[in-house]
């Protein structure tokens, strides 16, 4: 691990001071190979109880994704997590260690009270659960614009990694535009996701377009 580039997609090692870049270029991959969400996972790991072909993915997505993170890890880095055997612990424990301070207040100067508010919506989102997402939104509209995913990112942002139109429906154009901590708006995620972390730059417009039109489409 003493290269500055990792194996992986020619994503760069993480050291002491690249945190904030390198987990967003690792969390492109990981979404691009479908497997962020058991590192943003909200509810304990499945067991073999649980049933065996839902254990087994688990394991399978857990594994991969564990791996991209230590091989993308450097010589300073990798023994923070060199024990540690779930990508969502390794993830957690990596952004304590190495996160810079002024990014741990949180995103858009929201408050914890509100973060609590809010959390059966992103809750429901990452579980693929719409009615319960829907249900909650008829209740809170406010809550379509709330930036208060993991990434600092909207509701929108959250549903990009899984079906994005229904939630499209719901909102303004305007709310399109909200950007997450990153700078980036939901399309950026949902590109990165079905083409992959390096598709990114050259193809970002043609999807807020296809986006965009999408929703002229779904407001008639």
């Amino acid at each position: 691990m003493g290269a500055t580039v990792s194996p992986i997609a020619n994503l760069q090692l993480l050291n002491r001071h690249n945190y904030e870049d390198w987990s967003f270029q690792v969390k492109l991959y990981l979404l691009a190979k479908d497997v962020w969400d058991v590192v943003e996972a909200a509810t304990e790991p499945p067991t073999p109880e649980d049933g065996e072909a839902e254990f087994r993915a688990w394991r399978k997505n857990n594994a991969k994704a564990l791996l991209a993170i230590r091989t993308c890890c450097g010589d300073d880095t990798y023994p923070i997590i060199k024990a540690i055997t779930t990508a969502k612990a390794a993830w957690d424990v990596l952004a304590e260690e190495l996160k810079p301070s002024d990014s741990e207040e949180g995103h858009n100067n929201n408050d914890d009270e509100s973060d609590v508010k809010y959390a059966p919506l992103y809750d429901s989102l990452k579980r693929g659960d719409w009615n319960a997402a829907k249900e909650f939104i008829d209740r809170h509209e406010e809550a379509l614009t709330h930036r208060g995913s993991s990434s600092g990112g909207t509701a929108l942002h959250e549903e990009a990694l899984h079906n994005v139109e229904e939630l499209l429906k719901l909102m303004t154009e305007e709310d399109l535009e909200i950007q997450d901590d990153n700078g980036c708006t939901a399309f950026f995620y949902a590109f990165a996701k079905r083409n992959g972390p390096n598709s990114c730059q050259n193809g970002l417009k043609e999807q807020e377009f296809s986006y965009h039109a999408f929703y002229q489409r779904s407001r008639k």
